[in-house]
């Protein structure tokens, strides 16, 4: 009894100090807790309050300063905009930046020779822009609704096949033999490219066959490892050398001989093995395998992708090097991608403006299409500069002001006619030459042609002066002879 009595004493006291240790601890998590809700409300309470203190200096820019708009061309725009922008106060405002220069990214588009990757290389940060404004103005602040109505804004969409194709003629020195100033623009746009986002299997089977090698090592066979080494080397040459905006799309065609043999190689090593190990049959078993994974994923897609093939034909020259351009081929890239935004007339000038039609730009050796900026992606331009205050800068063509605010009807019969002056007719015009001694053998066939007979012509001129002759006549035949007698 004596020894009871200290025991369940010290039961008690133990039970006693182990509720005291758990309300404790349950004080302190209900404290945690409660310091969490305060300092969530306590974000939530200093975000309303910054915007809506954003919200009252917008309000009070837009009672105070009536001249931040960017362009004012009558009254009624500028009553409109009054009334949408103290309706919403999503405002945007962009940061001009200057024109880069006029070779700022000429001969830096390259293009990967294994992975078949188009990169831009040493490009200054300065040269990066958003948004391209064909409209003369100095600044852009306006609301979300807008933007989306203001149809001199743009995105540029690069065309990266074409880019390298225009660098890549730029770096072999090639031109383009004539006076057309734009005629290696003429001639790229012309060339043949799948400009659909698709995957065109137009990497290396080098990239599949390095792997191969590892592979082949299990298999325990020199021939067989001979073999993928010699591939692989032989792909990698292959790659390099097709590397070329003329034979790019060939490389895959190229390589297959080469494929086939090392195939070869490797099924008669397999049926020669008398050795059974099952660790060599799976280094086989994987090589054969990689094989059709890159069948298929190389060289379908490659025969795949033709239906995106494409060229264009420009149908109208306008001024700062832009182009209105008409798609021929890929007649499915509409069913495949959806339909794109059309352009104002104002910008263009033609009566009707196609799906097939496209705005092509060049700017500072850059080539790429201006599409239309939807009301949703402004919506996700102003989340941006909301939320995140990222900076979206813009570049100004000028090609519009207020004199000029949209472009001149287009005339076939005007645009269209042939030059007199040149060498060559159109078919001349596009085929390359080198770039050095092009205007030498220009100047001899100059003066060969002067200083020669009519007959000695030759074909391409002769042809030009029979088309210009007959643009005489039927601009004779039009004409209204008044007979005074």
């Amino acid at each position: 009894q004596n020894s009871f009595w200290p025991a369940c004493f010290r039961c008690r006291v133990d039970s006693w100090v182990f509720q005291a240790q758990a309300r404790i601890q349950l004080a302190e998590m209900a404290a945690k807790v409660s310091l969490d809700q305060s300092h969530q409300s306590l974000t939530e309470r200093v975000i309303k309050a910054d915007v809506a203190r954003r919200q009252s200096y917008e309000a009070k820019r837009m009672s105070v300063d009536e001249d931040r708009w960017a362009s004012k061309r009558d009254s009624k725009a500028s009553t409109a905009s009054k009334t949408s922008a103290t309706g919403n106060l999503r405002m945007i405002k962009m940061h001009k930046q200057k024109m880069p220069s006029h070779d700022g990214y000429m001969g830096k588009c390259h293009r990967n020779a294994v992975t078949g990757e188009i990169t831009l290389k040493r490009v200054h940060a300065a040269n990066d822009f958003s948004i391209i404004d064909l409209y003369k103005r100095s600044k852009i602040h306006k609301s979300v609704e807008e933007l989306a109505a203001d149809p001199y804004l743009f995105k540029p969409v690069v065309l990266p096949k074409r880019t390298w194709v225009y660098h890549d003629l730029f770096r072999q020195k090639k031109i383009v033999q004539g006076a057309d100033e734009n005629g290696m623009v003429r001639y790229v746009l012309g060339f043949p490219i799948a400009d659909a986002r698709v995957t065109a299997g137009q990497y290396s089977p080098m990239m599949a066959y390095l792997p191969m090698v590892l592979f082949c090592v299990v298999t325990k066979d020199t021939l067989a490892v001979a073999s993928s080494l010699i591939a692989v080397v032989t792909l990698g040459v292959v790659a390099n050398l097709c590397n070329r905006c003329q034979h790019y799309a060939r490389g895959r065609a190229y390589s297959i001989p080469i494929r086939l043999a090392h195939l070869g190689i490797l099924a008669l090593s397999m049926l020669s093995r008398t050795e059974s190990d099952m660790l060599g049959m799976i280094g086989y078993i994987l090589c054969f395998v990689t094989v059709f994974l890159d069948a298929i994923r190389g060289d379908w897609p490659a025969v795949f992708s033709t239906r995106f093939w494409c060229h264009y034909e420009i149908v109208r020259e306008l001024p700062e090097r832009l182009f209105v351009c008409k798609r021929i081929g890929a007649a499915h890239m509409e069913q495949q991608f959806g339909e794109s935004l059309p352009i104002a007339e104002e910008i263009h000038g033609l009566g009707v403006w196609q799906q097939r039609y496209i705005l092509a730009l060049e700017i500072s050796g850059m080539l790429c299409k201006l599409e239309p900026i939807s009301l949703k992606e402004w919506e996700v331009i102003y989340d941006a500069f909301a939320f995140s205050s990222k900076t979206y800068k813009y570049v100004s063509m000028g090609l519009f002001d207020d004199q000029t605010p949209a472009m001149y009807p287009y005339d076939e019969a005007f645009e269209n006619t042939p030059k007199s002056f040149g060498i060559g007719d159109k078919k001349n015009r596009t085929e390359l030459v080198d770039a050095v001694g092009a205007s030498d053998d220009s100047l001899n066939s100059d003066q060969e042609s002067s200083s020669g007979s009519e007959s000695d012509v030759p074909p391409p001129q002769a042809a030009q002066e029979r088309k210009m002759q007959k643009l005489k006549e039927e601009a004779a035949g039009k004409v209204e002879v008044i007979d005074y007698n």
